[in-house]
């Protein structure tokens, strides 16, 4: 894809990651190089996440039915001593419950190591598609680094969206497939 995207001069940012699956739960790991191998401690995943350069953001923390980090555990992150453990992001609302992350988020804002907000589409619910982090930089890598950062939660049709969204993105590609849809930077 950034191959394609590259070669048809597309305004997309597309931005290397892997979802990963630690000992404590999933943890997304954006803007990496490499793999990060799954079933390491938290604080080992997010090391090895940084080592690449890369920004550890906690996905569905505290989620039921998956494998989640756990507040305590994201407590025990941000409250240690070791400056250079930190976490980049937390996901506040993909699609699921957002009132439990809001008031864990709320009594850890003013931590640095917390990192910055993100809303998700990556819902396995009704909601799916209606959370989404906007941001004014260049590049959400950059809007992450510097904590800027703002979620939106759409309260709208899932059926509706997904057809319109699906319908929509249908178009776009092949309109570039075909030649008729030009980007310029």
């Amino acid at each position: 894809m950034m191959n394609y995207v590259a070669k048809h001069n597309m305004d997309i940012e597309i931005i290397r990651g892997m979802e990963v699956s630690s000992q404590a739960g999933h943890v997304l790991a954006l803007n990496i190089e490499g793999v990060v191998k799954p079933n390491m401690t938290l604080v080992r995943t997010i090391k090895e996440i940084h080592k690449q350069g890369g920004l550890a953001i906690i996905a569905h923390p505290q989620a039921s039915r998956t494998n989640s980090v756990s507040f305590n555990e994201i407590a025990d992150i941000i409250n240690s001593e070791d400056l250079n453990t930190y976490i980049d992001g937390i996901e506040l609302f993909n699609g699921s419950n957002i009132n439990k992350i809001l008031a864990f988020v709320e009594a850890n804002i003013k931590n640095p190591k917390l990192g910055v907000l993100l809303g998700s589409s990556d819902g396995h619910t009704q909601r799916i598609g209606s959370g989404l982090s906007i941001y004014s930089q260049e590049s959400v890598v950059n809007a992450i680094i510097n904590k800027e950062t703002c979620v939106v939660v759409a309260n709208t049709s899932f059926i509706e969206d997904t057809l319109d969204t699906a319908l929509m993105t249908y178009a776009i590609i092949q309109g570039h497939l075909s030649g008729s849809i030009k980007h310029s930077v």
